[in-house]
């Protein structure tokens, strides 16, 4: 995670403390998360961060890219109640069982 994270902020031209502010968190905190091997933040966290990189938290993670718009579908999917979730996991599910 960290030499993503590390690539990614170069490769937007961010510093260090322009992605702290972005992530709500400390120069120092980003600087340990690209620098040590320090336990992994929360997910609260990381997504905040994947944020300010204009990534998402499986990049950061795993190094799979996702497409923008299976981002902004997986944005709108944590933005949904348990309900709505269920029902579109099932929905999900009917066609994965079609393919």
């Amino acid at each position: 995670m960290k030499d993503r994270m590390k690539s990614k902020r170069k490769e937007l031209g961010l510093s260090l403390q322009k992605v702290a502010d972005l992530a709500g968190t400390g120069k120092s905190y980003i600087w340990e998360l690209e620098n040590s091997n320090i336990k992994k933040p929360s997910a609260e966290k990381l997504l905040e961060i994947a944020i300010a990189l204009k990534t998402t938290t499986e990049f950061l993670l795993t190094g799979m890219e996702i497409k923008e718009n299976e981002t902004m579908l997986l944005r709108s999917y944590h933005r949904m109640d348990d309900e709505d979730k269920g029902k579109l996991q099932r929905i999900a599910s009917l066609f994965a069982n079609e393919v």
